[in-house]
């Protein structure tokens, strides 16, 4: 099994004896509980211990994300000592995300062992888990050292800590436990054991040493030792357990699927359960078949006794259908390729149509055996789903030629009779069509059901006619030509005359005396009717003739006209095939090929584009109509040209208004809208947490989009939860709390530059685009924080084009992910051309900024490039491509979303002066010089400025749309994924539109209100409602990293003006820039709301400001 390992914050200094003969001194004293701890210690603390367990289970140990000082003695262990808890609100708040963090970075992990604090971490996890399943993975068990009562972990996503009571909430943890504490010389004894009643009884397991608070084995005890590795090995062997029950448990309850009793099915078979699940124990069949049974159908009466048995009827009609389909078909074959020599096209749509379909069928399971077995491991396509399709592209064939032909029909040169003989053959469609549309409702009525065996009858009944009849309709045409061209059918049809008696016929059709008739043997004239030429002397003839009377020659002798025929022949000719050959080519002139004139080029392509707009026009009509019928996700309400085409939010993505109107759709059609046809856009803090805040659920494919021209994989646009962890790896030292510390001075200096600048401005005076000036600001700060690069953009116009190369970036892929289609080479590559200048300008700058830093010693610089220039030395699944990808992510993700924030904050505060007053005097009397605004526990008690900051970014959050995601492609899906109550099909993306959620009233009353105050006052469970629905940065391991540089920047910035300037907007139209315009009909109306521009990140412009210096205070910063 393989553990995640967290330290404690205190240990017994004097008994600690570790596994590298390494004694902590002590005071002097005894016994002495020191703090100052690492994942070090604990290791060495567990030394003794994982050696016993042996070489089978792996242990990661994680240090805690808050630093602490040691106390004396501990420095001869480690020079930098950690904890989990920390001391200001945003730590705790913190803490949640860390955590996931670390567990998504370095797990899965199937276990848990903490010690002290690190105990009760573990033990908040864990009911966190019990609250929201897989939240941080399948754990199975847990094991405790000395651990302390854990908090509640929905209090601590609210900043705050509260101990869980276990008097109230009861036996929480349900997996296996072991719990070990020390009877002496403990810190916290009650907390162990309430701790240990927090845990279910039936699977906890309990040992008290005497070593104090400690791990046992840390110090020489044989017997502690002994009774602590008793009690895990029982614990690791319980969960093992547990694990086998659960996954054949799931299995048995998959088998377990009650069956319907129906009238028709047969008597119940005893072995049934043994002839499919022969490796399940006796019991265990037997309580299969003992199970309940689903109620039958509605006006069926079940009947196991005797039921009926109507399969002779059955038999019967496949047996009838099956003849007239395969003789239709063999007939139109026939015609085909013995008479004209030809296939047409709709022939071989529907031959490769039929191949296709029974290809899919034998080949929906891999292996193919498990569609009969299904206890072979596998995987298998949902059938349901081919089975709507394989049934929506036959009534859409069955529509055409139904409708086609009827035009040539009537077009030709026909008889009446003929003609409608003709048009009902294909009429038969009709009933083909009928036929499609069961066929269609049964087989969703079929995917639904629990009752397979039933619901499939009918299924295969009206599948049986369609095909039927279509094949009718489809084969009986060409019977005509079979009949005629077929020499075993003249022959018969020649015989019948001739035993008949034809030749009386004849003279009954022609009109001749019977004298006349008499007289036509003697001569050697034959008469020539309308049926053909049936003169049994023609051949042995060289040359003959025939005379016919066309009026009477009796009664009216002078009207009489005589029509004489010669006909020549040979031996081999057959008069009477080609004279029938002619009729038919007479009836059908379609069959005249050699009579045709020759068709031009001209005329051949625009007969080809015609078939091609007719085939493409009928294929978008068929998957428009899926989408909107039969797709699952059809239910859902939305805008219903999003539900036909991903072009919806591709049009609105482009006008970068994507945001606005989503958030119009969820005022019109509620929480959850379709958005697109395979895209779900919720509006609930539920469904944030269901989606973000899952380990099932992984980015959506269309972030491979941004891989664009360049084909890097980085940190953002990685899908793969592996390949992302170690990409988020690669760079999170270099934006953690901990480096930010460390390149906070950095940070002040050209934040120094930045006010220098506003100084120079306001002497003049001149209006200041707060847009521009914090965009500059925040490139110069990424860049130097990620390679150590002064760009400069403050100071120096050459990398000043950087930005709006990366927003024409940005803009570009935002199309792309909302419309992937455009993606294909014929439409990406004009677009791509459209910002093509703009984006090669930022990449050449960024690579030469790689090259200039890749050209000094990685140790020149503590920057993000130093850090990784060690990975790639000691970790060979890094790159030195890893380097070109990040930057290209760092500098815009870094840079634009902070400058966002700040312009945002200053926009509301120069329009709502109370909340500017209150927040320039916290700033003005938290601190007494400009020197004093830096990080630490001063600014962080500024608690106006970060209720500032958050509703900021609230109302004009950074990143405004939907950032898509689905469930894993190794998630078999078996068990549902559930998003705010509804169940979403494997393939659907879904996610949460953040201005939405951001502006919802349910979480945040008067939403398009700047009031900061929401986040200070009110009910403790009101603020959490909004913490829950508040996302600026995302939430869950794909969460942003850099939130704590954003945070520190943003308020340092605002900080710094408040003490150096007073100011506000600048006068007439420039006061306006930034804001809404009244009368807009775009969703951009709000005129006190900042507005943003969804290129992905957001697009920003403004506030236009005018700076008043405040007293000396900038006399100070220019002498600096």
């Amino acid at each position: 099994m393989r553990f995640l390992c967290l330290h404690g914050e205190y240990f017994l200094k004097a008994l600690i004896v570790f596994n590298y003969n390494t004694v902590l001194k002590t005071s002097g004293l005894n016994i002495y509980f020191g703090r100052g701890t690492t994942a070090k210690i604990f290791e060495m603390q567990t030394a003794r211990i994982r050696q016993a367990l042996g070489r089978g289970h792996q242990f990661v140990f994680a240090n805690g994300n808050v630093p602490t000082e040691p106390d004396a003695g501990a420095a001869a262990i480690s020079d930098e000592y950690f904890g989990f808890v920390g001391n200001t609100s945003r730590e705790h708040e913190d803490l949640y995300y860390d955590l996931l963090d670390i567990v998504n970075t370095q797990g899965p992990f199937d276990g848990l062992m903490g010690f002290s604090e690190g105990g009760a971490i573990a033990a908040w996890m864990l009911i966190e888990n019990s609250k929201r399943p897989l939240t941080f993975g399948p754990l199975k068990c847990a094991i405790f050292f000395s651990a302390a009562v854990p908090f509640d972990p929905d209090v601590v996503r609210t900043g705050l800590i509260k101990p869980v009571d276990p008097a109230i909430e009861g036996e929480m943890i349900k997996i296996p436990t072991a719990h070990v504490w020390s009877g002496e010389n403990e810190v916290n004894v009650k907390g162990a054991q309430s701790l240990a009643s927090l845990c279910d009884a039936k699977n906890r397991e309990t040992f008290v040493h005497s070593l104090g608070h400690n791990v046992p084995g840390s110090k020489s005890d044989s017997e502690a030792l002994a009774g602590t590795l008793r009690i895990i090995e029982r614990t690791i062997e319980q969960a093992k357990d547990q694990a086998s029950d659960q996954g054949q448990n799931r299995h048995l309850a998959a088998l377990s699927t009650p069956t319907r009793a129906r009238a028709s099915c047969a008597p119940r078979n005893e072995n049934l359960a043994m002839d499919l699940i022969p490796y399940l124990p006796k019991e265990q069949q037997e309580a299969l078949l003992a199970g309940p049974a689903l109620a039958p159908p509605q006006g069926i009466v079940a009947n196991f006794d005797n039921p009926p048995n109507q399969n002779d009827i059955a038999h019967a009609t496949f047996v009838i259908c099956l003849f007239f389909a395969t003789f239709s078909f063999l007939v139109r074959m026939y015609a085909r390729l013995l008479g004209l020599r030809s296939v047409k096209l709709e022939d071989g749509i529907q031959l490769s149509f039929l191949v296709a379909s029974v290809f899919a069928l034998c080949f929906t399971c891999i292996p193919y055996q498990k569609i009969w077995d299904f206890t072979i491991p596998g995987k298998c396509i949902k059938k349901s789903e081919l089975e709507i399709t394989s049934a929506t592209i036959h009534f859409a064939s069955d529509i055409v030629i139904l409708v086609l032909p009827q035009k040539v029909i009537w077009s030709l040169h026909m008889s009446l009779k003929k003609k409608l003989g003709v048009s009902f053959i294909f009429s038969l469609g009709v009933l083909a069509c009928l036929s499609a549309v069961l066929r269609l409702v049964s087989t969703i009525e079929y995917s639904t059901t629990d009752d397979v065996t039933y619901a499939v009858s009918a299924v295969v009944l009206w599948a049986l006619a369609e095909m039927t009849c279509g094949f009718i309709v489809l084969g009986m045409p060409t019977a005509p030509k079979v009949l005629l061209e077929t020499r075993l059918i003249s022959r018969i049809k020649s015989s019948f005359k001739s035993w008949t008696g034809s030749n009386q016929d004849e003279s009954k059709n022609t009109g001749l005396s019977e004298a006349s008739k008499s007289s036509k043997t003697a001569n050697s004239y034959h008469k020539i009717n309308d049926s053909g030429v049936p003169l049994r002397n023609l051949k042995s003839l060289d040359s003959s003739e025939s005379t016919e009377r066309l009026r009477d020659f009796v009664t009216k002798p002078e009207n009489s006209i005589i029509r004489t025929t010669q006909l020549s022949t040979s031996e081999d000719y057959d008069y009477e095939r080609q004279v029938q050959y002619d009729q038919l080519q007479r009836q059908h002139p379609w069959h005249q090929k050699r009579s045709l004139p020759a068709m031009s080029v001209l005329d051949g392509v625009s007969l080809m584009a015609k078939y091609f707009a007719g085939a493409t026009v009928t294929y978008w009509l068929v998957v428009f109509a899926y989408r909107a019928l039969l797709h699952p996700l059809s239910k859902y309400p939305g805008p219903f040209v999003a539900k036909l085409t991903e072009g919806y939010a591709g049009f609105f993505a482009g006008l970068q208004r994507l945001h606005l109107i989503t958030y119009k759709n969820h005022q019109e059609y509620g929480n959850v809208v379709r958005i697109a046809p395979n895209r779900l856009v919720f509006n609930s803090a539920k469904a944030l947490h269901d989606i973000y805040d899952n380990d099932r659920v992984v980015k959506s494919r269309v972030y491979l989009v941004t891989l664009g021209f360049t084909g890097s994989i980085n940190v953002f646009s990685a899908i793969d939860k592996i390949v992302h962890r170690s990409k988020r790896k690669l760079i999170g030292a270099g934006v953690s709390e901990r480096a930010m510390r460390e390149f906070e001075h950095t940070m002040a200096e050209q934040i120094d530059i930045f006010l220098k600048q506003i100084v120079q401005s306001s002497r003049k005076p001149e209006a200041v685009n707060m847009s521009t000036r914090c965009k500059r600001l925040t490139m110069d700060v990424i860049g130097l924080l990620a390679f150590g690069y002064p760009m400069n953009t403050q100071t120096n116009e050459r990398y000043r084009t950087l930005h709006g190369g990366i927003e024409a970036s940005n803009a570009h892929n935002n199309i792309l992910m909302q419309w992937p289609r455009l993606q294909s080479r014929v439409i990406a590559y004009p677009l791509h051309y459209l910002t093509l200048a703009a984006q090669k300008q930022a990449f050449e700058l960024i690579e030469n900024m790689i090259k200039t830093r890749t050209a000094e010693d990685k140790n020149s610089r503590r920057d993000l490039y130093a850090q990784i220039a060690d990975q790639l030395e000691t970790n060979p699944e890094f790159r030195q491509s890893d380097i070109w990808s990040e930057a290209l992510f760092l500098i815009p993700a870094g840079g634009d979303t902070t400058a966002a924030g700040i312009s945002a904050l200053l926009f509301y505060l120069t329009r709502h002066l109370e909340c500017y007053r209150k927040l320039g005097q916290e700033i003005r009397t938290a601190f007494s010089s400009s020197n004093e605004i830096h990080g630490g526990p001063q600014l962080s008690n500024c608690q106006y400025l970060r209720a500032c900051i958050d509703e900021a970014l609230r109302i004009s959050s950074p990143v405004n749309g939907t950032l898509w995601r689905e469930l894993a492609a190794d998630d078999d899906g078996t068990i549902p994924f559930i998003v705010d109550g509804h169940v979403i099909p494997k393939g659907v993306q879904v996610g949460v539109n953040i201005y939405s959620l951001h502006h919802n009233p349910e979480y945040f009353p008067d939403p398009h209100t700047f009031n900061p105050e929401r986040w200070l006052s009110g009910e403790e469970t009101e603020r959490r409602r909004m913490k829950d629905a508040f996302a600026p940065f995302q939430i869950g391991y794909r969460g942003c990293a850099g939130k704590p540089m954003a945070y520190l920047e943003i308020s340092l910035v605002i900080a710094k003006l408040l003490w150096y300037f007073d100011f506000e907007s600048a006068p007439g139209d420039a006061g306006q820039v930034g804001g809404g315009k009244i009368g807009d009909r775009t969703g951009r109306h709000r005129t006190g709301e900042f507005q943003m521009y969804d290129v992905f990140a957001s697009g920003h412009d403004g506030p236009m400001l005018m700076f008043m210096p405040r007293g000396n205070h900038c006399e100070e910063l220019l002498a600096e």
